[in-house]
Formats: structure tokens, sequence, C-alpha cells
């Protein structure tokens, strides 16, 4: 099996990594894998560090010049020619319709289309997006729900949908004792209860709701604290809000943590919050928190859901509901015993079933049903 993944992308956000690091899995497994990306920047230096094989032959610049896109539908159909790949996978809507109408003209030895949908929003159901999905053979999805929504929006028979679950590197996100090291660089006694979150600072993401429900559950503990890592466009709002905050000498802000300070971080908390998706549907930062051995609470919603629901991971708040968060994250932070106990079960679940080379090897498995099916 040939595998051509496309992304119309340059940077290592969003659909970006769980993407490259499900090309880079199923390249270890000995499939043939090439990925198509706008060269030159972190996308491809990041891809090509996982040992992903990179074409520069499509630009996918994201131009409304319309020699620009005739140029990348041009490159792409050469390169599926040359290539012959027998599964082209898109990962954005602007790869997705390129290559919609590339495999249109190749004739009989067209591969088949797979796109992934990432993000946790309901796919369009426009004229064009029903053409596009007429000519995909398949899809992936981050969630169950999402799944649904798929299904009903483009009338595609169950075993031609996936949903691919989030993946994480257990091996760089586990526990370890370096979270105490951090919190004496936040300035955090090293037995105060702690709850964190790592996210993209937007309004979409819960930053809001949890400042709300701050009030309340650090008024319920004493000595508990909120810590705060990313950075975004509701970052200065933030900052203003956290430094009006009744409780605001028990809230730190740390900024955006990368590289090794990332793990340390969530080993920092007893607790890992992410209350809402984002532009990764798969939530990696409620895995990796989960990695490092930290229970999540999460908001009720999408891969979520899915994650925690039933289970004894962490904790499920429904959307928006502040009191509900409040007393979900007192509970937690008073009683770290069942906090360590959940988040043991979280780990366990990390290392069993969350791993890279399962995805990879569902994957395949769904691209070979793909290729039984035919069109």
């Amino acid at each position: 099996m040939k595998i051509l993944h496309l992304t119309a992308s340059h940077r290592w956000t969003g659909a970006a990594e769980p993407a490259a690091r499900l090309a880079a899995a199923q390249t270890k497994l000995g499939v043939e894998v090439l990925y198509s990306m706008t060269t030159g920047h972190s996308f491809e230096r990041e891809a090509t560090a996982l040992g992903v094989a990179v074409t520069d032959e499509v630009e996918f610049q994201r131009s409304y010049l319309p020699h620009r896109k005739f140029r990348d539908l041009r490159n792409l159909r050469r390169l599926i020619d040359t290539q012959r790949p027998d599964i082209v996978h898109a990962h954005l809507t602007h790869d997705h319709t390129l290559a919609a109408i590339a495999i249109g003209a190749q004739g009989a030895l067209k591969p088949l289309l797979v796109r992934t949908y990432h993000r946790e929003a309901s796919p369009r159901r426009d004229m064009i997006s029903r053409w596009i999905a007429r000519r995909t053979a398949g899809a992936m999805t981050v969630s169950a729900a999402l799944a649904a929504q798929v299904r009903e929006a483009f009338h595609f028979p169950e075993e031609r949908v996936m949903v691919a679950r989030g993946t994480v590197d257990n091996v760089r996100f586990a526990p370890s004792d370096r979270g105490g090291a951090m919190r004496e660089r936040w300035g955090i006694p090293k037995d105060a209860p702690v709850a964190g979150t790592i996210s993209r600072l937007r309004v979409e993401r819960g930053i809001a709701w949890l400042l709300d429900a701050a009030e309340d559950f650090l008024g319920s503990v004493p000595n508990g604290w909120l810590v705060i890592c990313g950075r975004g466009n509701y970052q200065e709002e933030m900052k203003d809000r956290i430094a009006k905050h009744p409780h605001r000498e028990r809230i730190h802000y740390a900024g955006y943590v990368s590289g090794s300070d990332l793990e340390d971080a969530y080993n920092a908390f007893d607790v890992s919050l992410l209350l809402r998706p984002g532009n990764d549907g798969a939530c990696r930062g409620a895995l990796e928190g989960m990695a490092c051995g930290r229970p999540v609470i999460a908001g009720d919603v999408g891969a979520l859901h899915d994650l925690i629901h039933g289970t004894e991971r962490g904790w499920l708040v429904a959307e928006g509901d502040r009191t509900g968060l409040a007393e979900v994250v007192t509970r937690a932070l008073s009683d770290l015993t069942e906090s360590r106990r959940r988040g043991g079960i979280a780990r366990s679940a990390m290392s069993e079933e969350f791993g890279e080379e399962a995805l990879a090897r569902e994957a395949i498995a769904f691209y070979e049903r793909l290729l039984a099916l035919g069109r």
C-alpha cells in the first residue's frame, strides 16, 4: 500500500501534528508514505524530524489568485500521476478540494480519497462540499458525535466512517518528579493542590468560564491554586481579569510552555483541565495530561466525552456550567488521594490504548476496507 498525505498548511498546529504523527507511525510499520504540505516552515521541519518523507512538489498557496490555484492543481495531478498512491489522505478543506478535482482527472488508475475531519465542528453542507464528499471514499473523525454528523450530512454508510481517537507519545509524556521544580519557578508551595490548564487562550476554549468558576473553587479550597498556560487573542483580557480576581494571589499565569517545560507543567498539576476542543479536535492536551498521570476535568463534548465518559480517567462537566465545574474542581483538589487514583487509571489507559502505532494500524485496516469496498 502507498499513501499520500495532504495538508495545505505550513504551521505546526491544529491538524498538522496529529496528521504527521499518523504518517510517521504508518512509515514505521513499513507502509510507503509520502507527505505533501506547504514546505519551508515549521510543519516540514517537525514532520521531517519524525521520519516522514516530504515532497515540495505542491506549494498549497492559500491564495485567491486563480493562476496559483491552477498551478497547485496541476502539480498535485502530476504528483498523483507519478507516485500512483493507493490512498490520498486529505486533512484540511483546501487540500481535500484540490484532491477531489485532481483525482477526477486520473483516469482508470484513481486512488481512493480519504478525509480526516480534525475539528469538532459540523461539516459544511453546501453544494460544493456535497460534491467533494461524493468523490470521497471514506472519512475519519475525532469523535463519535462528529462521525454521526458526517454520516448524516454526506450519506456515508457506517463502514466508510472511522472514529480516529487521539494519540500521545507515552515516552515523552510520563509521570515524573520534575513538577516540583516547576512549582518552585512559579512560586507555588510544593504541597498546595493545583489545578492547571494548558490551552490556546481564546474565548471559545472556556477560559472565561474557568475564571468564573475559580471564584467558587478557590474560595472552597483555601490553599488551592489555579495555573493557566498558553497564549492567544484572549490573553490580555484574561490577564486583566486575573488582576481583578478575588483570588488573584492564587492564580498564576505561566505564559506559553514548550519543550521539556510542557511535560514538567503537567507534572506540576494535581489535576489537568481542558474544557473545550480547539483546532485539534482529538484534544491532544487532555491525552498529554493523562499520560503524565493527571486526571482531566473536561467539558462534556466531542472527543472529550469519548475519552472520559464511562471511565474513571477524570470528570466531565456540562457545557458552561459554572457551579458544576466549581464543584468538580473543589472535589478533585480536596481529595488528592482520589485524584491520584484516577490519574493512575488515566496513565494506564494512555499506555495501553492511545499509542500512535495502534491508531496507525487501525487507519491502515480502514484503508484496506475501503479498497475492498471500492468506490
